[in-house]
C-alpha cells in the first residue's frame, strides 16, 4: 500500500464504505488538519459495478469520494463552493424532463411520443409556407399520419392529453388538436416542468407560468436549457448557468470555450454537450469534463442522450453530404456506428427518428438499424 499525506480533511467530503453512512466528526467542523492515511488496494463493487476511484484506510475505517459512490446508487452530487455545501439528490430513472426527453429539447423539441402516438412538427420547404406545414399525429411505425394543428411547432412537450408546444407564442392543445388555445404571444422555448411552464421570450428573458397561462413571472435572463430536480438551467455570455428554484441563487456553472457548442443537455445528473466535433460530459455543478467521442467525420450534426446511450449523427461535406447513425453506451461500451443518420436525432419509447433535407424539402425518417425509413408526410 502507498502512504498517503491529505490536507484539510474536515474540507474534502468523503463516503464511508464499511460502515455504510458518513462519520460525523469528519463534518464537525472546517478545521483543516494533517492526516497520514494509506491507499488501499481492494476492489469495491455498487450493485456489480466497480468504484472507478481511489480508496484508502484511515484509522482503521476504508474511504471513497462522495460522488463515485452516490453516482453508482443514482443520486446526483452537487457542490456548492460558495456554502461549502455537498447536495445529494434522487435521479429520476431515465430523464429529467416531464414533457419531453432532455435530448430531444437540444434539438428544438419537434418530436414528443409515448408508445402509443408520435407527434411532430412538420415544415415542407425551409423557405416557403405550404398548407401541409403543421403539428402533425401518427402511429410509431410512421402510419396513420394526422395534421391536428396549423402552427410548426418547436419544444412540444406531452403532458397525459393535453400538448404544449412554441410557435411564435405558447399554445395547448388535446392530443387530437381541439381545444387549441394560445397562452401567450411571446415564446420560443418551452419546457414543462411539474406543474409550471418555462419559456423565453424574444429579449432572452426566461418566463414561467401555470398551464393554463396564469401566475405568469419573470424569472431570469438567459436562453433557457433545462429544468431538473430544483434547479433552472440556462446559457448567456458563452456560460452555463444554474438558479435555484427555491432561493433563487444564481451559480455560474461552466464557460464554453469553443467558437460553436450546442445546447447542452442535462439529464441524470450529467451535463451532455458538443462543439460539433467532440462531446463533453460533466457533473451537474459544471465539474471533471470528459471527453466521450471525437468524430473522424467532418462533423457532428446532432447529440442526444437516452437511456443510458449517447446518440450522435455525423457525416461530410455538409448538411447535403452522407450522414451516419453512432450509439455511445455510457457504461463504456464501445460505439456502435450505423451508415444512415440525419441532420437531427430524436428518441421516442420504441423507435430513434431523423430529420433530414434536400434541396430545402424537409424529410423525416425512422431508423432500423441500418436501414432508415421516410416518413410520408406531405405529397409528392
Amino acid at each position: 500500500m502507498k502512504k498517503l499525506k491529505l490536507l484539510g480533511v474536515g474540507v474534502t467530503v468523503l463516503f464511508v464504505v464499511l460502515c455504510v453512512f458518513i462519520t460525523p466528526n469528519v463534518f464537525a467542523d472546517n478545521v483543516e488538519k494533517q492526516i497520514t492515511a494509506w491507499f488501499n488496494s481492494i476492489a469495491i463493487k455498487v450493485n456489480g459495478k466497480q468504484v472507478q476511484s481511489d480508496n484508502f484506510i484511515y484509522e482503521g475505517t476504508t474511504y471513497v469520494p462522495l460522488r463515485a459512490i452516490s453516482e453508482l446508487l443514482g443520486k446526483e452530487v452537487i457542490w456548492d463552493n460558495d456554502t461549502r455545501t455537498v447536495e445529494i439528490n434522487d435521479m429520476s430513472e431515465k430523464d429529467d424532463f416531464q414533457g419531453n426527453s432532455a435530448g430531444n429539447f437540444s434539438n428544438l423539441g419537434k418530436l414528443v411520443g409515448d408508445e402509443n402516438w408520435i407527434y411532430l412538427s412538420y415544415k415542407k420547404h425551409v423557405a416557403s409556407n405550404s398548407d401541409e406545414d403543421g403539428l402533425y399525429k401518427m402511429k410509431p411505425d410512421g402510419s396513420q399520419i394526422l395534421k391536428i394543428a396549423p402552427q410548426v411547432p418547436q419544444y412540444l412537450n406531452l403532458d397525459g392529453q393535453h400538448l404544449y408546444y412554441a410557435a411564435n407564442g405558447i399554445y395547448k392543445t388535446d392530443v387530437n388538436g381541439t381545444g387549441l388555445q394560445k397562452l401567450t404571444d411571446a415564446g420560443n422555448t418551452l419546457i414543462l416542468a411539474g406543474d409550471w411552464l418555462y419559456f423565453n421570450d424574444d429579449d432572452n428573458n426566461i418566463w414561467r407560468m401555470g398551464k393554463d397561462g396564469s401566475d405568469k413571472r419573470k424569472m431570469v435572463e438567459g436562453k433557457l436549457v433545462a429544468v431538473a430536480g430544483n434547479r433552472l438551467y440556462y446559457t448567456k455570455d458563452s456560460s452555463l448557468f444554474a438558479t435555484d428554484l427555491a432561493s433563487e441563487k444564481e451559480a455560474k456553472l461552466y464557460s464554453f470555450t469553443a467558437e460553436r457548442y450546442s445546447i447542452p443537455i442535462v439529464q441524470r445528473g450529467k451535463i451532455y454537450y458538443t462543439d460539433y466535433k467532440s462531446i463533453y460530459r460533466l457533473n451537474s455543478d459544471g465539474t471533471n469534463q470528459e471527453t466521450l467521442y471525437t468524430t473522424d467525420k467532418d462533423n457532428l450534426f446532432s447529440i442526444n442522450v437516452y437511456d443510458g446511450e449517447v446518440l450522435v449523427t455525423e457525416g461530410n461535406s455538409g448538411n447535403h453530404g452522407d450522414k451516419s447513425f453512432v450509439k455511445i453506451p455510457l457504461d463504456g461500451g464501445a460505439p456502435q456506428k450505423s451508415i444512415v443518420g440525419g441532420l437531427q436525432i430524436f428518441t421516442a419509447p420504441t423507435n430513434n427518428y431523423v430529420t433530414d433535407f434536400s434541396a430545402g424539402y424537409h424529410s423525416w425518417y425512422f431508423l432500423d438499424q441500418d436501414k432508415r425509413s421516410e416518413i410520408k408526410i406531405a405529397s409528392e
